[in-house]
């Protein structure tokens, strides 16, 4: 097993809630995922408290499962990646900076295993992890077309 931690940040011009409706709603990551990674939605709440999510990257063997533990609205929202290559948390923050800007963080604190993993060095996995979080940001300003 590998520990993989990193955190990424990133200022965007809207408000804290309206970037926490668009995270906390599971069934809506179609519309700003990266579109090489394929979701399925396993199970869904009404407030999406325990809602989970199968995401399946392009790579094969990397499957892995989240499940939203956590809402504190416009404050935080808290992943439990349970199943699957890596097993921890993923939390998403929102800190307003004025009242229009939110700087919007997601951190990632988990263990990977599985046969890929043991081939690949930490300091790439971070890198790789890294990168994916790059890619959330990214769909999120594609989809807010900022």
């Amino acid at each position: 097993m590998k520990v993989i931690q990193t955190k990424e940040c990133i200022t965007l011009p809207l408000s804290a809630d309206i970037l926490y409706d668009a995270i906390l709603d599971i069934t809506k990551y179609y519309l700003w995922w990266p579109s090489k990674v394929e979701l399925n939605v396993l199970n869904i709440t009404p407030d999406f408290i325990h809602s989970e999510l199968e995401v399946k990257p392009p790579t094969m063997g990397t499957n892995f499962s989240i499940r939203v533990i956590q809402a504190v609205p416009n404050q935080k929202i808290v992943f439990e990646y349970f199943e699957g290559i890596q097993k921890g948390t993923g939390t998403w923050t929102f800190t307003p900076t004025d009242n229009t800007h939110t700087n919007l963080c997601y951190e990632v604190d988990v263990t990977a295993k599985g046969l890929l993993i043991n081939l690949v060095p930490t300091e790439e996995l971070i890198r790789i992890q890294q990168k994916f979080i790059q890619d959330l940001f990214a769909g999120l300003k594609k989809y807010f077309q900022l």
